[in-house]
């Protein structure tokens, strides 16, 4: 039971895990704390494979759409743990929490091939690039945004180009295959077309594979916003040429071996 009105909860569960119990600490918070600006629970399971993965289901934090003042949303699930959350569940995040300004979801890694549930059928929702089309519709002042395991293969959606009048947003990606980023990187800057907007990737052991990909929209990203300064301030065109901006972008495009 939560006593009090909290505006910062923080809560790390290790091991072993009750989905249930999970549920009842989301909606303590939840009903008890109107006034909650931010929220992290971090949930990791078992280290051994034998222990099967934990999938919650998106009914555990269905609660969360009360919390309408809410602006630091942290939801990291790792090592057996998994949430079955995806782009329809965002979008309803998104439509309840206005006020967000940074959003951090780990959904987790499928890690074997049993499941422990609860009200799912261990079938994980999937994350896709639409998902930030609708976060940025719904949270105009959303500048920062951390997923893990979301899909950026394929052809983007096509999305509305709308002037959310934020200073610039970042982004940081985890595992997250990518197979054309070129067109990722024109689906980024049409659904923010006037912020400048900063990526950041990382991957696990498995996954190191989609890093160049991601350099590239770096890259693309940082020409794009090169591009716009001297477009507004053509007088500075030469100087802007041998820029630390121009550096940066030139760099991204190297192998990350090469970098020095």
């Amino acid at each position: 039971m939560v006593e009090g009105q909290l505006s910062s909860v923080s809560i790390h569960g290790h091991h072993f895990l009750d989905p249930s119990l999970i549920r009842q600490a989301v909606q303590s918070i939840a009903t008890s704390s109107s006034r909650l600006k931010s929220l992290s629970l971090y949930l990791m399971g078992m280290d051994e494979d034998v222990v099967a993965d934990i999938i919650l289901p998106w009914t555990t934090y269905i609660p969360l759409l009360q919390c309408g003042n809410l602006e630091f949303l942290t939801l990291v699930h790792e090592v057996g743990v998994r949430a079955d959350i995806g782009d329809c569940h965002l979008d309803q995040l998104g439509g309840a929490l206005h006020h967000l300004t940074s959003l951090t979801l780990w959904p987790g890694m499928r890690r074997s091939g049993n499941l422990r549930h609860s009200d799912s059928q261990g079938t994980q929702a999937a994350l896709t690039l639409g998902c930030m089309a609708s976060l940025a519709i719904h949270c105009p002042n959303l500048v920062s945004l951390n997923l893990e395991n979301m899909d950026a293969s394929g052809a983007p959606p096509k999305s509305l180009s709308r002037d959310l009048g934020i200073e610039g947003i970042q982004l940081d990606f985890r595992n997250c295959p990518i197979d054309s980023p070129v067109q990722v990187a024109l689906y980024l800057n049409t659904v923010w077309p006037n912020a400048p907007i900063y990526i950041h990737y990382e991957s696990t052991r498995d996954w190191q594979g989609q890093d160049r990909g991601w350099d590239v929209v770096d890259a693309l990203l940082k020409y794009r916003k090169l591009a716009r300064y001297v477009e507004e301030k053509p007088s500075r065109f030469l100087d802007m040429l041998n820029s630390y901006e121009m550096y940066v972008a030139e760099r991204a495009l190297l192998p990350r071996e090469a970098r020095g």
